[in-house]
């Protein structure tokens, strides 16, 4: 997984069917009582990125679907929109129901947002999808709720809104290695700075080896050979490492961009390009 860095160094969409009596399937429903306030502006994860005008209480995406891998780690982004220009402080829930009993259990709550405080804003939140998730299709409901905390994901509200979309669970890739963050540069004074980035194996089996590669400002610099043991998830061992990747001269009051990557897990071409940059 690539992950982008920028440091200030300082010397001090598509619309599926919609409306309150669509709901998938087996599963409880909800919606909002009145459509004149809040709404889903979009929502963006893997491969689905949806927009919408529409102030419908809740609205069904299901003809659009994304394949989330096991053990891999995602981000998701939620549009907050009004439907009458004014804000109106919302917090929002994401469910994916991991276990495919047609309910979306508390333990499936992957990330809450809120609050929200301003009309257009992008919140966002990263969960991991875990090992015993249950293969193959599913579901995951996205609502954001006129409230003080986190809604539940079932029942009527008053405003906001409410829309389902396709999930795809994949089992992991073999050989399938990436960066969880970049660690360090943070903020700081202008002088010369380690750059540290925390790498992790997302596959089946253990990595014991995988390139580490960076760049700054777009000009690429020496890859690190990471060669100690990455256990899989739940192994016995660690799954993730951090990596010294070298140094460089911040200097004062210029805007850096960090750029690391990973290639070659074990020797071997990542079947998971999404994991790896």
């Amino acid at each position: 997984m690539k992950r982008i860095f920028t440091a200030l160094i300082a010397i001090a969409g598509m619309v599926s069917y919609s409306g309150t009596q669509a709901q998938i399937s087996n599963y409880c429903t909800t919606n909002a009582s009145f459509t004149s306030d809040s709404y889903i502006a979009g929502v963006s994860l893997n491969t689905i990125n949806n927009t919408s005008t529409a102030c419908t209480g809740y609205t069904d995406y299901t003809s659009l679907s994304t394949t989330l891998t096991k053990g891999a780690t995602y981000s998701i982004e939620v549009t907050y929109g009004s439907c009458v220009g004014n804000h109106y402080t919302n917090y929002m829930g994401v469910w994916i129901d991991y276990n495919q009993n047609n309910t979306f259990d508390a333990a499936e709550l992957v990330t809450s947002l809120g609050p929200t405080t301003f009309t257009g804003q992008v919140l966002s939140g990263t969960f991991t999808v875990p090992a015993t998730a249950s293969l193959d299709t599913t579901y995951m409901r996205v609502k954001s709720v006129e409230t003080g905390s986190t809604p539940g994901p079932c029942g009527s509200f008053s405003w906001g809104e409410a829309e389902d979309y396709m999930i795809i669970i994949a089992p992991p890739y073999a050989d399938d290695a990436g960066v969880a963050s970049i660690d360090s540069p943070a903020a700081f004074c202008e002088g010369t700075r380690n750059v540290l980035a925390t790498i992790q194996n997302y596959g089946s089996n253990q990595i014991t080896s995988v390139l580490v590669n960076w760049s700054i400002n777009g000009v690429a610099q020496t890859p690190v050979n990471h060669t100690t043991l990455l256990d899989t998830v739940g192994g016995v061992g660690s799954n993730t490492a951090q990596v010294l990747l070298g140094s460089n001269f911040f200097g004062a009051g210029v805007t850096d961009s960090i750029e690391v990557w990973t290639s070659n897990p074990n020797n071997t071409t990542d079947p998971n390009p999404v994991t790896d940059m």
